[in-house]
């Protein structure tokens, strides 16, 4: 905690330094204060600096006060307001109106805002964002794909077409490296973090394609897959990489899809006892590292028969959605694409059109599916 007290610490000596000029400066890091030496009439000073503590939430943990002859300036119309409720600080300290755990808790969202803010307002460059965005992209380029969109076809998703996920493709780059940056930069392995950039992602996905979801299963895929690697950067493997998001991800089914019994994913697990993507990250990318390996071993049409793969062995919500959440025809399809990832024959692009057509006529496709094909892509992009 003390290594994030400091990084918020320097980010307010950096935020003074950009707004005044200073003269002298004395730093001491083991209370985290500083004092400055400023040219400027004190009454002017003080509004401004005001107004830099109420400029983010988390700006509240700043406390910039102004000297002027050994007297502090107050120009304050009203003390400031306690940060958890609307009574006056000052009331709220003298009665004890908050515990311990409720002060503690809010200063815990203070810096997880700072440091979603620091990781979206800077984000630094990163390979495994530029290959993450490779990989989605290769993604889309395959087919057929049976009833999933690619280059040549929407198939089963007539709201979207290929330049759709181009268009959204191309916005989540910057937060792939949001993603990596937060990893980088928090000492907390705090999902919550996470989430909350997430969602700012997926916000400017939605923007981008005009409230179409094309991959808000991939986008909460690669968060997690970008963030864990880039925390075992140094060590990149199987084990650590599962390790960390099983950490990063305990008990994420049992808190998210009680919640929201109502989303796709809720009716599966109410239903059906079906968790989806949420539980290939709390089990560690487990499938994920079965169809790598499954996809370094074919010898043709390997993605093809990876995504067929991937299917057989996945709970993939947006298959079970799209069959009407009929678990019968969901297995029969998922034992159809077994036999897909197996099959061997020089026709094997042309079984697969045939079968397209009433994949599309059927309105099926398996979205979860391909979200994890791009992960694979990814593996293979950082050779893994």
């Amino acid at each position: 905690m003390k290594n994030e007290v400091k990084i918020l610490f320097e980010f307010a000596l950096n935020l003074l330094k950009d707004n005044f000029i200073i003269d002298n400066i004395y730093i001491n890091y083991n209370d985290f204060f500083a004092l400055f030496s400023i040219k400027e009439d004190a009454f002017i000073l003080k509004n401004k600096a005001m107004l830099l503590e109420n400029e983010h939430s988390f700006s509240r943990l700043f406390d910039f006060d102004v000297y002027f002859k050994n007297n502090v300036i107050k120009i304050r119309k009203q003390a400031r307001k306690c940060f958890i409720c609307d009574e006056l600080a000052l009331t709220c300290m003298r009665n004890n109106t908050h515990s311990k755990q409720e002060i503690y808790a809010k200063i815990d969202e203070f810096f997880d805002d700072f440091f979603v803010y620091l990781s979206y307002k800077y984000p630094i460059k990163n390979d495994f964002s530029t290959k993450a965005l490779r990989a989605l992209l290769y993604e889309l380029s395959i087919s057929p794909k049976l009833g999933l969109v690619d280059s040549l076809s929407s198939n089963s998703h007539k709201d979207m077409n290929f330049f759709t996920f181009i268009d959204s493709a191309s916005e989540l780059k910057w937060y792939f490296d949001c993603f990596y940056t937060l990893a980088y930069k928090s000492s907390k392995n705090d999902f919550s973090r996470l989430k909350k950039l997430g969602i700012l992602a997926e916000n400017a996905m939605f923007k981008a394609t005009k409230n179409i979801n094309t991959h808000k299963g991939a986008l909460f895929l690669f968060a997690i897959m970008i963030f864990v690697c880039a925390r075992c950067k140094k060590d990149l493997n199987f084990e650590n990489i599962s390790k960390i998001s099983k950490k990063l991800c305990a008990n994420l089914c049992s808190n998210e899809l009680n919640k929201n019994l109502n989303s796709i994913g809720g009716i599966c697990f109410k239903k059906y006892g079906i968790k989806g993507i949420r539980d290939e990250v709390e089990q560690g990318f487990i499938n994920t590292f079965k169809a790598y390996n499954f996809y370094k071993k074919q010898d043709d049409f390997k993605e093809l028969r990876t995504l067929f793969y991937i299917s057989s062995i996945i709970d993939d919500t947006c298959l079970l959605k799209r069959c009407n959440y009929d678990i019968n025809k969901y297995y029969h399809i998922k034992n159809t694409c077994k036999k897909l990832s197996l099959l061997k024959s020089k026709n094997y692009v042309k079984i697969i059109k045939k079968l397209n057509y009433f994949y599309v006529k059927d309105n099926l496709s398996f979205g979860g599916s391909a979200d994890i094909l791009s992960l694979v892509l990814f593996l293979k992009f950082i050779n893994f």
